[in-house]
């Protein structure tokens, strides 16, 4: 037997209870840290009891799958222009040399990295190499959309250049007198540098000599 207080009281301690098992449900929900990917983790950040905000990491993983891969490339500002994603690239490891693997441009960045001073690209990889690990180097080329062959001349054969414009001195057909002709400048490959405008396929430029010519000049080709 017991008094009606004494039911009321223990009553009200299994709602009390029930509700207690409801909160910490409810907060059990936002205290399992789940990984969006399958892979291992490779540096913990936050340790047991730390409280960690919105947006806040608290381990760093790296991804097994394939499309958890990426390559972390720095443009110029030039060559960010021409590019857009789904551009295809051509990758060669230098773990892996003599090996081409396939992929494609996935993202550009839209601001520039104030560390590098380039503009971050994301190549994705569409084959990959018997082994991957984080930090290997990789040498890429990307074809832009509706790329072609270009004029490219020696770096020597440009006597000035300036806000995209530059000069050299094309040799007459009869290879005995030089021009001096004004040009459009493209990128810069090592020690080729490309003609966007003002030359057309086949002319012969100056490059041995070229400081000392003059427009209209006889020259002798030297072989």
């Amino acid at each position: 037997m017991a008094t009606l207080e004494q039911v009321q009281n223990a009553s009200t301690a299994v709602r009390l209870a029930e509700e207690s098992i409801q909160i910490v449900r409810f907060n059990q929900q936002y205290s399992e840290v789940r990984s969006p990917v399958n892979g291992k983790v490779i540096r913990k950040i936050l340790s047991e009891g730390e409280v960690a905000g919105p947006g806040m990491p608290v381990f760093f993983l790296l991804g097994n799958e394939s499309g958890d891969w990426a390559i972390q490339a720095g443009l110029s500002d030039r060559d960010w222009a021409r590019l857009k994603p789904g551009n295809p690239a051509e990758i060669v490891f230098d773990a892996f040399p003599g090996q081409v693997f396939q992929g494609r441009v996935k993202r550009l960045a839209d601001v520039v990295n104030p560390q590098s001073g380039t503009f971050d690209a994301e190549i994705e990889l569409m084959t990959r190499p018997p082994k991957l690990a984080s930090g290997l180097a990789a040498s890429i080329r990307i074809s832009p959309e509706g790329a072609g062959s270009s004029i490219v001349i020696p770096l020597d054969a440009l006597m000035e250049s300036q806000d995209g414009a530059g000069a050299v001195y094309v040799i007459s057909p009869d290879g005995q007198t030089a021009a001096r002709r004004t040009v459009r400048v493209g990128p810069l490959y090592g020690d080729w540098v490309v003609i966007q405008d003002g030359l057309t396929p086949g002319e012969r430029v100056a490059t041995t000599g070229g400081l000392f010519l003059e427009d209209g000049r006889k020259i002798k080709i030297i072989q």
